[in-house]
């Protein structure tokens, strides 16, 4: 006979979130409501986990704190394999008009960030040595396109911040 799952359901995560912390929808801060052995009544609740976010335990389950957030405002968490992102790129910025349910793909194309090797802090934009020339591409359905080679930097960033907007979700920071 199989032991029965101790995962906790939707519905058991959002109870217990709703009995110990006050959420505030407009700024994406968390409250406790009842004081606890390490936290005291009204205290801010999450600490940074890996990654960036913010995050909480609760019913011996580490969650982060952006999809606590989505779970207490629309009652459920989204459908297996969708993300839900933070728009302006700000991982401890949890209101809830600045969270949506994106796809991975998505998701990918809202990295505040370049990658550490990047010769140009742009992304997308890189030094193309043998032809001494900048080149700009962008990722689409999971396919790389070349955007062409330019004599400036700016040149470059300009068609990848043009392709962006084409091809892009609306509202991505990168």
């Amino acid at each position: 006979m199989t032991e029965p799952s101790r995962r906790p359901t939707e519905a058991m995560l959002r109870i217990a979130a709703l009995k110990r912390f006050l959420y505030d929808p407009s700024t994406g801060v968390f409250t406790y409501k009842v004081r606890t052995r390490a936290s005291s009544e009204g205290a801010i609740a999450g600490s940074r986990a890996v990654g960036g976010y913010l995050e909480v335990s609760l019913l011996s389950k580490a969650i982060h704190l952006h999809r606590l957030a989505w779970l207490i405002h629309y009652g459920h968490l989204p459908e297996k394999g969708m993300h839900i992102d933070h728009i302006d790129g700000n991982r401890t910025n949890n209101a809830i008009a600045n969270l949506r349910v994106v796809t991975p793909a998505e998701n990918g194309q809202n990295r505040p960030y370049v990658n550490s090797n990047s010769t140009s802090g742009v992304p997308g934009v890189h030094w193309y040595k043998a032809y001494g020339k900048w080149s700009a591409e962008i990722m689409v359905s999971r396919k790389k396109h070349h955007l062409g080679y330019f004599s400036s930097i700016g040149e470059a960033a300009a068609a990848r911040a043009a392709a962006k907007a084409k091809f892009h979700i609306a509202g991505a920071v990168c």
